[in-house]
């Protein structure tokens, strides 16, 4: 069975604007990219128990990364 996922934007004139990949992973990956990780999605939305402050107790470095994870920051990282 094929599955098909059809993964689009809108451009500011209201022309659709084609992200699919060729194929499921390419268009998996063009989804990460532009909304992010489905476990740094979980990751900000539920903790579990036990867990909740992992976050606050982790390393400035990993709080950074999770962040800019999260936020799509990394973009930043190329203009230094």
């Amino acid at each position: 069975m094929a599955v098909r996922c059809k993964f689009y934007t809108y451009s500011e004139e209201g022309d659709v604007i084609d992200l699919s990949g060729t194929e499921r992973f390419s268009t998996n990956v063009a989804i990460q990219n532009y909304i992010g990780k489905y476990e740094d999605a979980i990751s900000t939305f539920f903790s579990t128990q036990g867990n909740t402050n992992t976050f606050i107790e982790s390393t400035n470095s990993n709080r950074k990364n999770l962040l800019n994870s999260l936020l799509n920051l990394s973009i930043f990282d190329s203009c230094y």
